[in-house]
């Protein structure tokens, strides 16, 4: 099979890729080794940034019944320090509301990847193949072949976009970059019903954990019932205190003073599953004679909150659009694609930046305690936090007067017992 664009991997990244060409009039190829629907371990949080982006793709997916039927919407985040304090912060995205758009969703992956496949099926400038396993990548006169065992097929392209997520074997064979460093994280992923409390609420968790050391324990309410808890940190850190995730998740949801209760009845819709990711940190080589890195598969993540759906998503608009002006010219050389390689770690400066920044942060695990724990026993630490997280430049608040304002407002209070303040 010979095609000008083929795209390795059909996750956010890849789908997005493809619906982003066929909209600028360019055929692809996306290939991938599962059948849709499939499953995939994820925090399932759509932030404000994934929301516009998917409205800039095309609005129509937001307002489609499969759509609508699976998201759940999400009002609040509150944040549970290690002593137990906490915040209950907002998600209040301006630039969101002023488009018309919810600043935060859930959505099972199985959902949202299979609403981005169906759009990309019915897309007459986009060919599916499902079940094509990528085994071997070949350089050749005429381009680069990929081959797949299980179909005894082989698909030779002009031009790749890779986006086959964090374990890629063609970054391996290309010898771009070694995977198994010390940015890279890990976590576990597990899905319950009949939690009290939460399953129909709007308001995810994140805890901050003595026996984490370092990441967080993350609950959120998705769709019809169900409940995601995710664990996620850095896999040094992991490894340094011989921390088994599992047995962390368990256990505190059996003895944490705000799961007990909730999680006391809960049936388990899924185990645990383990996963892992780029922390995002670092700067790669992402591009290539005929090929570029997309989503995770280029090393692509936000350090602190661990999301990649958006760093997915604006990795491949910036690929599609790289690709419309090569396939213009017909000329895939790595040349050609170093606008990409530019645009896109300019796109990710602020939080690659913030990511390098707060490792210190994550692997003192002492220092981080002690800030949150005294930052959350303050009245007023939520309206901190919140004018925080929706700044581009967090850096920017030692300019901004209401961020001393609220710093020096802020009053030592007792905090009420947990039970209390989540019935609140």
């Amino acid at each position: 099979m010979k095609r000008e664009i083929c795209i390795v991997g059909a996750g956010p990244a890849g789908l997005y890729a493809a619906l982003s060409l066929a909209k600028k009039g360019i055929p692809s190829t996306i290939v991938d080794k599962a059948f849709f629907p499939r499953d995939k371990v994820c925090g399932e949080a759509l932030t404000s940034s994934v929301l516009r982006c998917i409205q800039n793709l095309n609005p129509e997916i937001l307002e489609s019944q499969a759509f609508k039927s699976a998201k759940h919407s999400i009002d609040y985040l509150r944040f549970f320090a290690p002593n137990h304090h906490s915040v209950r912060i907002p998600f209040d995205s301006k630039i969101n509301q002023r488009v018309g758009l919810e600043s935060f969703v859930s959505i099972r992956r199985i959902d949202l990847d299979n609403v981005l496949m169906d759009y990309a099926k019915a897309n007459p400038l986009i060919e599916v193949i499902e079940g094509f396993a990528v085994n071997e990548v070949k350089w050749l006169d005429s381009g680069v072949q990929v081959h797949s065992n299980k179909r005894e097929q082989s698909l030779e392209a002009q031009m790749l976009l890779i986006a086959n997520g964090y374990n890629s074997k063609f970054v391996k064979q290309a010898g771009l970059w070694e995977q198994a460093d010390e940015s890279n994280a890990c976590g576990v992923t597990a899905y319950y019903e009949n939690v009290s409390g939460i399953s129909d609420g709007k308001t995810a968790e994140c805890y901050l954990l003595d026996d984490l050391k370092s990441g967080g324990l993350y609950v959120l309410p998705v769709a019809k019932g169900l409940v995601n808890v995710n664990i996620a940190m850095r896999n040094d850190v992991r490894k340094k205190y011989k921390i088994n995730l599992r047995k962390v998740l368990e256990e505190n949801l059996k003895s944490h003073p705000a799961l007990k209760e909730r999680f006391k009845d809960a049936i388990v819709v899924q185990k645990p599953k383990g996963h892992g990711y780029h922390l995002g940190v670092k700067r790669r080589r992402i591009i290539g004679d005929r090929f570029m890195l997309i989503g995770d598969a280029g090393g692509f993540n936000d350090a602190i909150s661990a999301n990649g759906i958006a760093h997915a998503m604006i990795s491949a608009e910036h690929a599609a659009q790289a690709l419309k002006e090569a396939y213009a010219q017909k000329d895939f050389s790595d040349a050609s694609f170093r606008a990409y390689q530019k645009k896109v770690y300019r796109s990710f400066f602020g939080i690659r930046w913030q990511g390098i920044l707060s490792q210190p942060f994550f692997i003192q695990p002492k220092l981080l305690f002690f800030f949150v724990n005294k930052l959350f026993s303050y009245r007023g630490a939520e309206d901190l936090i919140s004018l925080a997280m929706y700044k581009k430049n967090p850096w920017s608040l030692v300019f901004d007067a209401t961020f001393y304002k609220l710093l020096f407002g802020l009053k030592k209070e007792t905090i009420p017992e947990t039970g209390k303040l989540l019935n609140s």
